[in-house]
């Protein structure tokens, strides 16, 4: 039967910068402290930081295991927990996992085109009560769009004053034309004064959207390993 509950959430926002990794960390937090056994994928190949969260490297994890070249996708929980490649990690409960994104990648295809991630997918859906899935943001890469397939809804990160308001109506808008629309947004890191508006320019809107700067700035403290 239909859980009364989106099963698997993904966590977007339009921008870096935001706090929708930790919103993320602590959403999944959230969900193991009602007793839901919960996993953090870390969807964010690009510039995974899940992993930093926990002290530990990003050696393991799904990456890591995709490119395997003798892969068994696990089928139960012991098999699961025991793969040395995706190094699925307990955190502070019982009931509370992450699953590393294991390496860094620009090619999204490498992930979502391979035939075994689709049934490794599967396997997490039916194991876990919650999957939380952080992803790179929307307005500076169609990674959450292509993930979107997996997810049941999203949930959209925001800072406080620190986007303008076209550029969030923008992603906004393509998230909530993915296959897991918006269930609801959440104001990050709100501020009691009002020092300076939202602006108000009009560009082009597309992937272009954003500066080549926002993309130097998204690669520049990534971690290789």
């Amino acid at each position: 039967s239909k859980e009364p509950y989106p099963k698997v959430i993904l966590v977007a926002s339009s921008s870096p910068g935001e706090g929708k990794s930790p919103v993320a960390a602590n959403l999944a937090a959230m969900f193991a402290r009602h007793r839901k056994t919960t996993l953090i994928v870390d969807g964010d190949f690009r510039r995974p930081s899940q992993h930093k969260f926990t002290g530990k490297k990003n050696s393991a994890g799904l990456l890591r295991f995709l490119r395997a070249p003798n892969r068994v996708v696990p089928e139960t929980p012991h098999d699961l927990v025991r793969n040395r490649d995706l190094g699925i990690m307990a955190l502070d409960s019982d009931l509370l996992f992450l699953l590393r994104a294991g390496g860094v990648t620009r090619d999204l295809g490498e992930v979502v085109d391979n035939a075994d991630f689709d049934r490794f997918f599967d396997v997490l859906r039916a194991i876990f009560d919650v999957i939380i899935i952080d992803t790179p943001p929307v307005g500076l890469f169609p990674d959450a769009l292509l993930l979107s397939r997996y997810a049941d809804e999203s949930v959209f990160v925001c800072k406080h004053n620190h986007e303008n308001r076209h550029k969030i109506k923008f992603a906004l808008t393509k998230l909530e034309n993915s296959e897991s629309p918006v269930l609801g947004t959440i104001m990050n890191q709100m501020s009691h004064s009002r020092r300076h508006q939202y602006g108000y320019g009009y560009q082009d809107y597309g992937y272009g959207y954003y500066g080549n700067k926002d993309y130097a700035d998204y690669y520049a403290d990534r971690e290789e390993s």
